[in-house]
C-alpha cells in the first residue's frame, strides 16, 4: 500500500517524516537549478556535474527547511509543548504539536523562531558566498556577470541564502496559519484574552491574504504585471496555487484550534471504551477474517500470547490479503510488535488521541498505563462527543 509519509529518523527527540510530496518539489527545485539556474550562469559546466549540484542545492535547501522547523519545535519544547513529529512536504514543513501554546507570549516566540532562523541561514549563507576567496572578479558591477564569476560552492551559497531569505519574508505575510499570522494572533491574544476570538480574526485575515494571492494571481495570468511578482500564465497559476492552499489551512487550522478549545481539560480515561477485541498469536489470519472483518470490519485487534499482549494488528493489514495468504499466516506473523504501537495514557488530554487519530488516519488507539491495556479511543467516540455537545466543528468557521 502506498505510504503518504516516510520516516527518516529522529532528531532532539523528534520524528522526521518526508511527506510523498515532498518528492514532487525535490523534483522541480532540481530541475529549475538543472535546466534553468545553473546553465544560464554557467554553460561550460558538464550535465553530470550540474544535476549533481543542483540536488546538492536542493538537499541543503531542505535541510534548512528542516531547521526553520525545528528552531519553531526547539522552543515549543522548552515552553512544554510536547513535539512528536515533524514532516516536510510540498510548501516546506509542519510541526506536529501536542497542543495550543499556553500564552501569547509563548505563541510570539515560537512563530518568530522559524523565519528568523530562516533569515539568519540566508544572510550568513551570502556571508560566505561574498567571502570565499577569489570568488568576485574587480572592476564588475554588473550582478548576472558578477554571477558568471561565482565558483560552484559560492554560487549554491549564494542561491541557498537568496531563498532562505524568501522563506523568512513569506513566512512573515500576516496570513494564519503562516508564521507571520500566528505572529498576529499572538498580539490578537494579548489584546482580547481570548484565544478563540484572536483564532477567528486571524483566520479572517489569513482567508483575505489567500484571496489576495488568487486574485494577483489571475491577473497575472491573464498578463497584469505586478512589481516583484512579474507577470505570465505560469506564475500566476502558482499562486493561485498558493492562495487556495493557504485558504485551505487557515480555514483547518482554525477549527483545530476550535477543537482543541472544546476538548480542553477532557481526559482519555472520560472518553474510552472498556475492553478490547483480542485474539491469539497462533490464530489463523483467516480464521481472524472470518470472526471479525468479513461481516463487521473491526479497526484493531489485540494478539495475545500465554496471557500477555504482545503486539496489534489492523484491519488494513488483513484485507488486503487473499484467501491463501490468510491461510498460510498466523496473527503473530503479520501483528505489529507492541512496543512499536501507538498508544496514549489514560491521563492524556483527548485532544492529543484526537490529533495522533488524525494525523495517522486511525479510527481506534488502546490506552495503555502500567497495569497493561485497559481499553480503546475511537476517533468515533470524540466525533460523536463534539456532536452531543452540540459543538461539531461543521458550525464553526
Amino acid at each position: 500500500m502506498w505510504k503518504s509519509s516516510w520516516y527518516i529518523g529522529k532528531l532532539f527527540g523528534i520524528s522526521l517524516y518526508l511527506h510523498m510530496s515532498w518528492f514532487l518539489i525535490f523534483f522541480l527545485v532540481t530541475l529549475d537549478l538543472a535546466l534553468g539556474v545553473f546553465p544560464s550562469l554557467h554553460p561550460e559546466w558538464s550535465a553530470l556535474f550540474t544535476w549533481v549540484l543542483a540536488g546538492v542545492a536542493a538537499i541543503l535547501f531542505f535541510v534548512s527547511i528542516l531547521a526553520h522547523e525545528l528552531a519553531h519545535s526547539l522552543v515549543a519544547k522548552k515552553k512544554g509543548i510536547a513535539i512528536d513529529r515533524i514532516t516536510l512536504f510540498l510548501f516546506g514543513g509542519v510541526a506536529n504539536m501536542e497542543h495550543e501554546p499556553p500564552t501569547p507570549r509563548t505563541e510570539f516566540f515560537m512563530a518568530a523562531a522559524g523565519p528568523l532562523t530562516s533569515l539568519v541561514i540566508g544572510v550568513v549563507c551570502l556571508l560566505f558566498a561574498g567571502y570565499l576567496p577569489g570568488t568576485f572578479p574587480a572592476g564588475v558591477q554588473d550582478p548576472l556577470i558578477v554571477l558568471q564569476f561565482l565558483s560552484p560552492l559560492a554560487l549554491t551559497l549564494m542561491w541557498l541564502g537568496t531563498v532562505n531569505i524568501f522563506v523568512g519574508i513569506f513566512n512573515l505575510v500576516p496570513g494564519f496559519p503562516l508564521d507571520g499570522g500566528r505572529i498576529v494572533r499572538s498580539f490578537l491574544w494579548a489584546l482580547t484574552g481570548n484565544i478563540q476570538r484572536a483564532t477567528v480574526y486571524a483566520s479572517w485575515l489569513g482567508r483575505g491574504v489567500a484571496i489576495s494571492f488568487m486574485a494577483i494571481g489571475f491577473l497575472m495570468a491573464v498578463g497584469f504585471v505586478f512589481p516583484v511578482l512579474g507577470t505570465g500564465i505560469f506564475s500566476g497559476l502558482w499562486l493561485i496555487f498558493i492562495g487556495w492552499f493557504l485558504y485551505v489551512i487557515a480555514r483547518a487550522s482554525y477549527r483545530d484550534t476550535v477543537i482543541d478549545s472544546l476538548l480542553s481539560g477532557l481526559r482519555v480515561e472520560d472518553v474510552m471504551r472498556a475492553g478490547y477485541v483480542s485474539v491469539g498469536a497462533q490464530v489463523s489470519v483467516q480464521e481472524l477474517y472470518e470472526l471479525h472483518l468479513k461481516h463487521n470490519q473491526t479497526e484493531l485487534f489485540m494478539v495475545l500470547e500465554k496471557g500477555e499482549t504482545v503486539g496489534c494488528i489492523r484491519y488494513q493489514d488483513i484485507v488486503g490479503m487473499d484467501t491463501k495468504e490468510r491461510q498460510k499466516h498466523v496473527a503473530a506473523d503479520i501483528m505489529k510488535p507492541i512496543e512499536h504501537v501507538e498508544r496514549v495514557a489514560p491521563g492524556d488530554r483527548v485532544v492529543t488521541a484526537y490529533r495522533k487519530l488524525s494525523q495517522r488516519q486511525l479510527q481506534q488507539l488502546p490506552v495503555v498505563d502500567t497495569r497493561g491495556i485497559l481499553g480503546m479511543i475511537q476517533l468515533s467516540d470524540i466525533v460523536h462527543w463534539l456532536h452531543q455537545e452540540k459543538r461539531s466543528v461543521r458550525s464553526f468557521g
